[in-house]
């Protein structure tokens, strides 16, 4: 067996050197390279109890991913979705793993209970968009943690005015049991009594309670005039369904939960006994998104919030105090979600309206 010389063995290690030294470099490169990337991480329920929305959230996203990169190009800024299975703990590993201390991060966090299991970490160096998540208080300008999304304070102003004019005086209200149902039920109760109304039941139920038919027709012996319907999910479709189907006649009244679209492909006998609430779709909007399948509630809030955060990262590169200072000033900002501002609170100002589904859409309630 022919011995190799020092100079063999040498050289053979030289190369193996160079090898390994141009793969590290193309790594570190690569890397490099993914760092640079303005990254814009969605945290969304796409798996789990609330993934009903995912393929609507996932489609808003995608919209958003290619306006971004016609303005300003492939590849400058990403769109990365991330399943927080409607789990805030889920939801705060996510952050600490992938966001927390990186640079070149910005976030869309889905649900007020997301945002608020995060806030805490959160330090002011990254950009933050917090939506489908209608609680007042959830919004935190001052560490860059902005709620662009329809709030309970502007969906209750439309509709108390409609009840206002209809001249309602008794109300039972089913709730989600969680700080979104509460509050919600707390903000309509306070605007019903102003207007001379009364609660005469007040029934909670839970993400995982599909069955509220006893509850329900209890209620229906104190002959309410109206029922107020606040909840998410695929149970609380469950339970209006049960609303429905034990005979009531009388109003009934959702959130904007129950404006998605998807909800009346797939019940569509309800549309008739159904009022809900949503933005006023803008002429932009339905020249330019409506013919891509987009809709206002379940799609326009992610769409606005990404197209929002890469701007304000477009026009100050990355500079997070210019950024902040740009989204804390919009004012009439022409939105997909419609004309909105944002008030000083770090949540938007957005005219909403009371509609129905009719054919396919949704129209104004009194059309």
């Amino acid at each position: 067996m022919k011995k190799m010389n020092w100079k063999s063995i040498v050289g053979w290690l030289v190369a193996i050197a160079v090898i390994f030294g141009i793969i590290g470099h193309n790594a570190y490169q690569n890397k490099k390279r993914s760092e640079d990337v303005f990254t814009i991480h969605a945290l969304m329920p796409i798996s789990g109890p609330f993934s009903v929305y995912a393929e609507d959230y996932k489609k808003g996203l995608e919209l958003a991913q290619k306006e971004i990169d016609e303005r300003y190009g492939a590849g400058k800024i990403k769109i990365e979705l991330e399943d927080s299975q409607g789990n805030p703990s889920t939801a705060v590993s996510i952050y600490q793993q992938k966001i927390m201390g990186n640079k070149n991060r910005a976030m869309i966090l889905v649900y007020s209970s997301t945002a608020k299991a995060i806030e805490p970490l959160m330090d002011g160096s990254v950009i933050s968009s917090v939506v489908a998540a209608t609680l007042p208080g959830v919004a935190k300008p001052e560490k860059h943690l902005y709620q662009i999304t329809l709030t309970l304070k502007d969906m209750l102003a439309s509709i108390h005015e409609y009840i206002g004019k209809k001249n309602i005086k008794t109300a039972s209200v089913i709730y989600i049991n969680d700080d979104y149902g509460a509050e919600g039920l707390r903000q309509f109760k306070a605007g019903f009594e102003k207007l001379g109304g009364q609660i005469i039941d007040e029934i909670p139920y839970n993400v995982t309670q599909s069955d509220l038919r006893l509850q329900i027709l209890k209620a229906f012996q104190n002959n309410p005039e109206m029922f107020w319907v606040i909840g998410y999910g695929s149970n609380s479709y469950t339970i209006l369904n049960q609303l429905v189907s034990l005979g009531y006649t009388g109003l009934i009244m959702t959130d904007y939960s129950y404006a998605w679209p998807g909800f009346y492909r797939q019940n569509p006998e309800l549309a008739e006994h159904i009022l809900t609430v949503t933005s006023t779709e803008t002429e932009d909007f339905k020249k330019k998104y409506k013919p891509l399948g987009m809709d206002v509630i379940s799609m326009a809030h992610l769409y606005d919030s990404a197209i929002v955060i890469a701007d304000a990262y477009m026009k100050f590169q990355g500079d997070v105090t210019k950024m902040g200072d740009y989204i804390s000033n919009l004012k009439n900002y022409n939105g997909t979600l419609g004309v909105w501002t944002m008030r000083s609170s770090g949540d938007i100002y957005l005219p909403t309206q009371v509609v129905r589904w009719v054919e396919g859409g949704l129209l104004p309630a009194e059309e």
